[in-house]
């Protein structure tokens, strides 16, 4: 994978500038999304467009706020505050050989990780 997915794997939280939007800040958005990373998407306050990015995608992982340069940091800070709620908690755990290599194999046929493989279980558990 590039650099640039490698930075976003890594990052607690993702903030894009959309004041001009363009299908490419569109596509990482949504990738940043799939993810599961919290997304801050931030445009001009002046501006005469406010921008509707993948809102109903992102529900409460993407927070769009207007900004303007006055008051830059005070909306950073309520941002990162939101989002930090929001933070992934990490949780490994030692498995059997052979459950990982049925994890392995499910990973490769769905195209996912291991970790999004089992998070979706646990997910449909939680809704039963």
């Amino acid at each position: 994978s590039s650099d640039l997915t490698k930075l976003k794997k890594l990052a607690d939280v993702i903030i894009f500038e959309v004041t001009n939007q363009s299908i490419g800040i569109g596509q990482e958005i949504s990738t940043a999304l799939s993810m599961n990373k919290p997304v801050i998407a931030l445009y001009d306050e002046q501006s005469s467009v406010v921008p509707h990015i993948l809102r109903d995608e992102g529900g409460d992982l993407l927070m769009l706020r207007s900004y303007s340069y006055e008051n830059m940091p005070e909306i950073l800070d309520e941002c990162m505050k939101y989002a930090s709620s929001y933070q992934d908690v990490r949780f490994d755990f030692l498995i059997p050989p052979a459950i990982g290599a049925h994890l392995d194999q499910i990973s490769r046929k769905k195209r996912i990780s291991r970790a999004v493989y089992i998070r979706s279980l646990i997910e449909a558990d939680m809704n039963t």
